[in-house]
């Protein structure tokens, strides 16, 4: 019984260290030429492995992307976690957030065609966004500072918020105070007076300290140096 539990114990281990590879190998690949330029041939060549082993641990190439887009989803949302944490009002960390993530996107598009393919917010409820968005929406409501309304309504608001102003960046239309817009639409929305809304959207901000070694991180680094403020 303990040799066949090793032997299960390495095939895994086996298992995981070879989709790691093909993401990793992939990574670099896909952040040059953008989620949706995924070629299986370009991307067992990347790997150095056959089709059949990629057709292993991926159906399609789509589904590597859409696993790469999810873990990058959850880098991107804990770095920007890490930047509002020292705010103590839960209005200004959900217009920091969301500033820090379009500011992401902005020095990197290609970033945001990751994201919107990840069907970001997952659905997983252990996923960083309902992990760390929905305790500031609790906080919000339960100081009254948003207006009382259902949580999964304001979760709604600011992930689907979130999607589309990204996707806006992505194709390019977005204005230059775009990022402060959408945020200052999030306030509103979440119940504060426009005028309040309109200031606290438009505080000074800087982008977040990229987890060392991410998937985010990588990605960022194959487009451009990161600039210190926006």
């Amino acid at each position: 019984m303990e040799e066949a539990d090793h032997r299960i114990r390495v095939a895994a281990g086996r298992r995981d260290r070879m989709r790691r590879h093909l993401q990793q190998s992939s990574l670099t690949l896909l952040a040059t030429v953008g989620p949706e330029g995924a070629v299986i041939d370009d991307i067992i060549r990347a790997a150095a492995v056959s089709r059949g082993t990629f057709y292993k641990y991926y159906a399609a190439p789509a589904d590597l992307v859409r696993e790469l887009a999810v873990q990058l989803a959850d880098d991107m949302i804990t770095a920007v976690n890490q930047l509002t944490l020292a705010q103590e009002d839960p209005a200004v960390r959900a217009a920091l957030g969301l500033r820090a993530i379009l500011g992401l996107v902005g020095i990197c598009p290609k970033l945001g065609g990751f994201i919107v393919r990840a069907g970001w917010p997952i659905s997983d409820p252990s996923h960083a966004f309902f992990r760390m968005v929905g305790p500031n929406v609790d906080e919000g409501l339960r100081t009254g500072r948003f207006l009382p309304r259902p949580r999964e309504l304001y979760l709604t608001l600011i992930g689907g918020l979130a999607v589309g102003a990204i996707h806006e960046m992505t194709c390019g239309r977005a204005a230059p105070d775009f990022a402060e817009q959408a945020a200052e639409i999030l306030l509103c929305g979440l119940g504060l007076d426009p005028a309040e809304a309109r200031t606290l959207s438009r505080l000074p901000m800087v982008l977040p300290v990229l987890p060392a070694g991410s998937l985010l991180e990588q990605v960022i680094a194959a487009q451009t140096a990161r600039p210190a403020v926006i």
